[in-house]
């Protein structure tokens, strides 16, 4: 796997014999910019990552990415601290007699700058506003520690994505990032 940030760079791999395996649109948000609460369900819930494991992040994951962008609990625990400071919200859902995680953002921080890693809510209950107020939450915890920007990045394929970070104040950027693969085998 190879990540691409330029046009000019991708065209450089893939005459190497490397391959397209996606592209990423790019998207800024100034953190300055509040956004307003979402209108949670009440049998909702959003706390910190405690009482849960990677592995029952996983299977919310794998419910929301296509094969080739799931990740596992290794995948997870690397993205978590690939960054200096790190925030794992939980989306749970109370109605049961047993809570059950439905959605879950990770957002890192470096020096000034933000980065949202990973947001997967359930989709047998998209449309609830968990996504938008998982992102929320993530935003203002990048403010407390003085973030001056987040950026995200998605799927092309991912209209879904493009079109709640953008309604959340993100801007798309005009850079887009490719994704290549090449095969290690003879």
């Amino acid at each position: 796997m190879w990540q691409a940030e330029t046009e000019r760079f991708a065209a450089v791999m893939l005459e190497q014999g490397f391959e397209p395996a996606d592209t990423l649109y790019v998207l800024h948000r100034d953190i300055k910019t509040p956004i307003k609460s979402s209108f949670l369900p009440p049998w909702v819930s959003i706390t910190r990552a405690k009482g849960y494991s990677y592995s029952d992040l996983e299977k919310i994951d794998h419910r929301c990415f296509e094969p080739f962008w799931r990740q596992d609990p290794l995948m997870m625990e690397d993205a978590r601290t690939s960054t200096p400071r790190a925030s794992l919200k939980l989306a749970i859902d109370t109605r049961g007699s047993e809570n059950t995680l439905v959605g879950f953002s990770l957002f890192g921080l470096g020096s000034h700058a933000a980065y949202l890693q990973r947001l997967a809510v359930d989709p047998d209950i998209w449309g609830n506003g968990i996504g938008s107020e998982l992102v929320r939450r993530g935003l203002n915890w990048a403010r407390r520690w003085r973030a001056q920007a987040v950026s995200v990045n998605t799927q092309s394929s991912n209209q879904r994505a493009l079109r709640l970070y953008q309604k959340l104040g993100f801007v798309l950027q005009p850079e887009m990032l490719w994704i290549l693969k090449k095969s290690c085998t003879n």
